[in-house]
C-alpha cells in the first residue's frame, strides 16, 4: 500500500468533502417522512395529555373537530396542535 502524504487543511477539506456526499446520498435514499395530516383518537389525545373522554367532549362541544374517513375517526394534526395553544389548562382539564 503506498503512502500519501496530505497537509492537515487538504485532509480536513477531503473528509468534509465525503461526510457531505454521504449525508446527500443517505438523504436520497431514505427520504423523510412527512407528518401525517391525520391523527387517531388515542394520538390526539396523548397530543392534548387528556384521556378519550375528554377529546370526545371537546368534538361535541365543537372545540375539536373530528373527521371521518370511512368509518374511522381522525383528527386533523394541525387542529389538535391548533387546539394545544388555545385551550387553556383550566379548559384541558
Amino acid at each position: 500500500m503506498a503512502k500519501v502524504l496530505l497537509e492537515l487543511d487538504d485532509l480536513k477539506t477531503v473528509i468534509e468533502d465525503t461526510v457531505k456526499l454521504t449525508i446527500v446520498k443517505l438523504k436520497k435514499d431514505n427520504p423523510e417522512k412527512p407528518e401525517p395530516i391525520f391523527v387517531s383518537r388515542v394520538e390526539a389525545a396523548q397530543l392534548l395529555d387528556v384521556c378519550l373522554s375528554t377529546l370526545d367532549k371537546w368534538s361535541r362541544q365543537g372545540k375539536l373537530e373530528k373527521h371521518f374517513l370511512g368509518k374511522v375517526v381522525r383528527y386533523n394534526r394541525t387542529e389538535v396542535l391548533n387546539a394545544l395553544k388555545t385551550l387553556s389548562k383550566y379548559q384541558r382539564n
